[in-house]
């Protein structure tokens, strides 16, 4: 028997079998450089390893300005993840789907119940700018 539970303030609907897809809640870390090199590395580690349901978003939405430099570069939302309830999730941390990593921009928690969440995520490095890879 399917079970599904209404999101009412996005007008959606998630039914247990519409979480079908395996997901990595990562955080990152930088590795400082050793030796006579000067470029940092980047490594993640696993923190979560849960189910999901992944919507791409169409047109993605402007969450916000983050400076670099001078510049201010928008991020946009590219995907949302809705998964069960995690404790300690943050916006500092990235989604891993198939080799990619999303940065989580904002979590919604749904009528503040702590059933769903829903990460909004922006691909990384999605707009081939050097920025966007870290």
């Amino acid at each position: 028997m399917v079970i599904c539970k209404r999101i009412k303030s996005t007008n959606t609907q998630i039914c247990s079998g519409a979480l079908n897809t395996c997901i990595e809640i990562v955080t990152r870390t930088q590795i400082a450089p050793s030796g006579n090199d000067v470029d940092s590395t980047i490594a993640f580690s696993t923190l979560f390893t849960v189910r999901a349901s992944v919507i791409k978003t169409k047109t993605g939405f402007a969450s916000g300005f983050q400076p670099f430099g001078a510049t201010n570069i928008s991020e946009v939302s590219t995907h949302v993840f809705t998964v069960r309830f995690l404790n300690g999730l943050d916006t500092t941390m990235f989604v891993r789907l198939n080799s990619e990593y999303y940065k989580i921009l904002f979590i919604h928690n749904s009528e503040e119940s702590d059933s769903l969440l829903e990460l909004v995520c922006s691909k990384r490095g999605d707009q081939a700018l050097e920025v966007n890879e870290r």
